[in-house]
């Protein structure tokens, strides 16, 4: 696991949570090689092996929650991480502790625990974040070992009140160790998954958005202005369908060049934004042609603030002011419309009258006399 997250890391420096992992499963890669080592020791474990183990894997333990913190884009815990694996080498080495195993575990398993309560809390502040497939796992998995953790350290003091030797060997050591490997190699596995996960979105993102603008674009208009059709229908908010594009924007690009087109474009998208909020629906679907659903709105009225809205701020260039203008079509639902198309079908036809008009204007496909409520 420690390849894997190496490799994601290179590969995605700005996740730098991945940074934090991968020294972790470092770190409790350090943890076995120095196990290895204790255990060749038949009787006496040397020390500094033995307190090198401890504080690798606590040091671990604290990049692991400082890999969360920075998931979920908050401070990292890297120095905290060092302190205790620092403070965990130390008091390992004092003369008092280093003979004694349980007093090793006794200083040792409760920062563990501490460790793992702090990732729970933090993953538990972040409601959104736990839709996430992956992350709900990772809280449970984190949860279930810090209880464990505890429980043994429970054992751990009533075996040490009632004088009981404690070996290495004992079955509630043994099987510890084991449920530490399996949880390391879950815990790193729901790590890399949040990523990939996070990853995989931000791809469909970029798949459903227009780069240049920030709006939808064609790909997902279909399936977008179909469900508020159908919630218009169900809530008998009406819908409506408004088109505009940018005036002679040929002649833009001729005159100034591509790169003042493409500033034409988004200093358009973000005039007109400014008249829409923030869950109202926007679409870039052509090169200079755009649409916007507002559902609750007057698409006359908003027709109209669409058009005075660009014209009244011309793009600001190195070469001096840029007048633009849009024309604005729009078309409001009928009883006996099926579908959205035939919405937008209306407001297509408005636009295309618009630009035979003179341009810079508004026109609405509404007929008179029908009845533009749902049935």
């Amino acid at each position: 696991m420690a390849t894997t997250l190496g490799v994601m890391s290179r590969l995605s420096p700005a996740d730098r949570c991945l940074k934090d992992w991968t020294q972790a499963a470092l770190l409790f890669l350090a943890n076995s090689i120095f196990g290895v080592v204790v255990l060749s020791y038949d009787l006496h474990p040397h020390p500094v092996a033995v307190a090198l183990a401890n504080a690798s894997t606590i040091a671990g333990y604290a990049l692991m929650l400082s890999g969360v913190r920075r998931y979920l884009q908050r401070p990292s815990a890297r120095q905290l991480a060092l302190l205790l694996g620092l403070l965990t080498l130390v008091l390992d080495l004092l003369p008092g502790v280093r003979s004694h195993l349980e007093w090793r575990l006794l200083l040792g398993w409760p920062i563990i625990v501490g460790i793992h309560v702090a990732v729970v809390v933090e993953l538990c502040r972040e409601p959104r974040q736990l839709a996430k497939p992956a992350m709900k796992p990772l809280l449970a998995l984190t949860l279930a070992y810090a209880v464990q953790q505890l429980l043994r350290l429970l054992v751990l003091a009533q075996a040490m009140f009632h004088g009981a030797p404690i070996s290495l060997n004992d079955s509630v050591f043994t099987s510890g160790r084991l449920l530490m490997f399996v949880y390391l190699l879950l815990a790193t596995m729901a790590c890399a998954l949040l990523v990939l996960q996070d990853k995989a979105e931000e791809l469909k993102r970029h798949a459903d958005v227009d780069p240049m603008t920030g709006w939808h674009n064609r790909r997902t208009w279909d399936d977008v202005m179909d469900a508020e059709f159908q919630r218009g229908r169900r809530t008998g908010a009406g819908f409506h369908v408004v088109m505009f594009d940018i005036d002679h924007f040929k002649a833009v690009n001729d005159r100034y060049g591509h790169d003042i087109g493409d500033q034409a474009i988004r200093h358009v998208a973000a005039s007109v934004a400014q008249e829409l909020r923030g869950y109202d629906r926007r679409f870039r679907i052509g090169g200079e042609e755009f649409v916007v659903c507002a559902p609750g709105l007057q698409a006359a009225v908003l027709a109209e603030r669409i058009r005075a809205r660009v014209a009244s701020r011309p793009l600001l260039t190195t070469n001096g002011e840029v007048v633009l203008t849009v024309s604005v079509g729009y078309g409001d639902v009928q009883a006996d419309d099926a579908d959205w198309k035939a919405v937008a079908q209306r407001a297509d036809q408005a636009l295309y009258q618009a630009k035979r008009s003179g341009r810079n204007r508004v026109e609405g496909f509404c007929p008179p006399g029908l009845d533009l409520a749902w049935a």
